[in-house]
């Protein structure tokens, strides 16, 4: 199942992963552009502010009618980002023809979306200012509510203090004061701007044409005379030479501590299988030496997990913990990532996390955008690995292998949130 990847314009990729599994096709079209201070919030508002309208179809009920008579389709606006890469665009899963009685609604879906972008609802010669005016306060409550769950906020606090003057420290969203700055001229003259200028990623899962597929693609989103911007150069985050330490005091009753560390490990082939076995002895499998240690026989924290990003060459690992626990919480995570160094995996660990990472990479092949993120995160490799070769790969694994990897982790940044509100009630998810 692996994808077949194809240069169709200049800039413009087309990726087609065959697979009969599901009644529908999944189609993503994404807009690459580097992740930039200035762009953030423009990136992040232009899908939901195309998705209200556009020249033929001017308002969402028109949309919805639309995509309704297209075998009851719908349509999502997707952001995202990718190393240093920001990405827009718009996703959709389109019966397959041979339970439309013919009809081909993945090519009419694909230039319903290739409309949404090349020929938008203007007004007075710029984007509609209703609809940008909507979407800039519900983008804002977005940013609002992820600023209130604690948790998420201490990690990107964290890889925010990790990064700085780095791209990783600029949020998916941009902020609340660049957000509310946006006017329709500038998100006008910024789409403008990445219909010259973006990467696109076009990715299709499921049962095509394969030719006519290509040649619909080509018709749509290939044009004459862009200038796509080169492929953001990843920058991992070097390690420090002395260890970072930021607290933050918030009304809140549960302290949230992340523990951001470095690593020279880079996302290829030949180390995935070791990297996310590491992760799973560390992590992510139910003998994880963080849940069983930690959490279980220390009692020392109400959660406590590891939030790797591969393309920055970073590893967090995220608690929430009674205040008081901060420092003794803080060396017993640094000691289990010791033991591992060390070699201190017992045989149950590493087959607990072998078995729980088989069978999760085995699972993606069972969700069509599950495969195609799976491949997307692989387009700067040299080639694809598909789950099954992965799960191969992580047969062969041992412990001096995690061991290897462990040994490539330096503790950069320890960021506490301090809860003030000791003692007192407050409605909080301890999960």
């Amino acid at each position: 199942m692996l994808p077949i990847r194809k240069m169709i314009g200049d800039g413009v990729a087309l990726n087609i992963i065959p697979t009969d599994k599901f009644k529908t096709n999944c189609i993503t079209v994404r807009f690459l552009c580097p992740m930039a201070e200035e762009t953030a919030a423009l990136n992040a508002l232009l899908p939901s502010v195309l998705k209200r309208g556009c020249l033929r179809l001017p308002t969402m009920t028109d949309i919805v009618k639309e995509l309704q008579m297209l075998y009851r389709s719908e349509l999502q606006s997707t952001v995202g980002r990718f190393g240093d890469t920001q990405y827009f665009g718009f996703t959709s899963y389109p019966l397959r023809a041979s339970y439309t009685e013919g009809t081909n609604v993945t090519e009419q879906i694909l230039s319903l979306m290739s409309e949404l972008m090349n020929k938008p609802l203007l007004e007075n010669g710029v984007l509609k200012a209703e609809y940008v005016e909507g979407e800039k306060r519900t983008l804002a409550d977005r940013v609002r509510a992820a600023i209130n769950d604690k948790g998420s906020y201490a990690i990107r606090r964290c890889v925010e203090e990790m990064g700085k003057g780095d791209a990783s420290s600029i949020p998916d969203t941009g902020t609340i004061e660049q957000i509310e700055a946006v006017t329709p001229e500038a998100l006008t003259k910024h789409l403008s701007s990445v219909i010259n200028t973006a990467r696109i990623e076009i990715w299709c899962a499921g049962v095509f044409d394969q030719d006519a597929l290509e040649n619909d693609c080509r018709r749509l989103f290939v044009r004459e005379g862009r200038t796509p911007c080169a492929e953001a150069e990843v920058t991992p985050i070097a390690p420090a030479d002395t260890v970072n330490n930021v607290t933050e005091d918030q009304p809140v009753k549960q302290g949230k501590l992340s523990l951001g560390f470095t690593t020279s490990i880079r996302p290829t082939p030949e180390v995935s299988a070791s990297f996310n076995l590491f992760l799973g002895v560390l992590s992510s499998s139910p003998t994880a030496k963080l849940f069983m240690n930690v959490r279980e026989k220390l009692s020392l924290c109400y959660y406590c997990y590891a939030l790797p990003d591969r393309q920055k060459g970073t590893l967090v690992v995220s608690s929430g913990i009674e205040v008081k626990n901060k420092d003794v919480a803080e060396r017993a995570i640094i000691n289990e990532i010791e033991d591992i160094k060390r070699g201190k995996v017992t045989g149950e660990e590493l087959e607990s996390a072998r078995k729980a990472l088989i069978s999760g990479w085995r699972s993606v092949c069972d969700d069509e955008m599950a495969i195609i993120n799976w491949y997307f995160s692989q387009i700067r490799w040299n080639g694809f690995i598909s789950p099954e070769e992965l799960a191969e790969k992580c047969a062969d694994i041992t412990v001096s292998d995690i061991a290897s990897v462990a040994s490539t982790l330096k503790l950069h940044t320890v960021y506490f949130l301090n809860g003030t509100l000791i003692g007192e009630s407050e409605d909080e998810d301890y999960e």
